[in-house]
């Protein structure tokens, strides 16, 4: 499927933008955004609504392991000016497993954890997401979102061009969030 981008980057509906609130106005920013070739501009656009005088750091997210081992070297080659120009330390990259939305949300979790921890008596430190590309990365980053109250940004798609696909390209996942995946019935 392809798809067309909004020319702006806004909060998903449901989740707050980032100076939403008062308090955030001020704190230390962490953007973890989707590396998607695909969505090039989008992540240029967010990233200019969101950077501030203070600085941004930035833990782009990269497919790995992935169907293809060599996606996310080739989509940080797509990004390199990207890591140049915004001085993104290559030991931020956040490595998450393409097929598993639960491993990305850990890894944000974490990183999101750690964060708040360091910048505890200080500013604070507020961590802003965007899913971008692959929809079952993006289940990861709407988790970890909805765990924790963050601000997701992103840039809507207008209109979606299905292109063909091959029955080899086609893959379900299956995700329980929540209950009891097989009730008891031996009594």
């Amino acid at each position: 499927m392809i798809s067309s981008n909004h020319d702006k980057a806004t909060p998903i509906h449901g989740f707050h933008g980032p100076d939403e609130l008062d308090e955030d106005r001020d704190k230390a920013r962490l953007w973890i955004p989707h590396f998607s070739p695909e969505k090039r501009t989008a992540i240029q656009d967010i990233y200019k609504k969101i950077k501030t005088a203070q600085g941004l750091d930035i833990c782009p997210v990269l497919p790995f392991p992935a169907a293809d081992p060599r996606t996310a070297d080739e989509d940080a080659i797509e990004f390199l000016d990207e890591f140049q120009d915004w001085r993104i330390d290559a030991r931020h990259i956040l490595h998450a497993a393409q097929d598993d939305p639960l491993d990305l949300y850990r890894q944000i979790l974490t990183v999101h954890r750690t964060r708040e921890r360091v910048f505890e008596g200080l500013q604070g430190s507020q961590t802003i997401l965007s899913p971008a590309g692959s929809k079952i990365l993006s289940l990861g980053f709407l988790l970890a979102a909805l765990d924790y109250d963050l601000p997701v940004i992103y840039v809507e798609s207008t209109h979606y061009q299905l292109k063909p696909d091959t029955e080899e390209s086609m893959k379900l996942l299956h995700l329980w969030l929540l209950g009891t995946p097989y009730p008891d019935d031996t009594h």
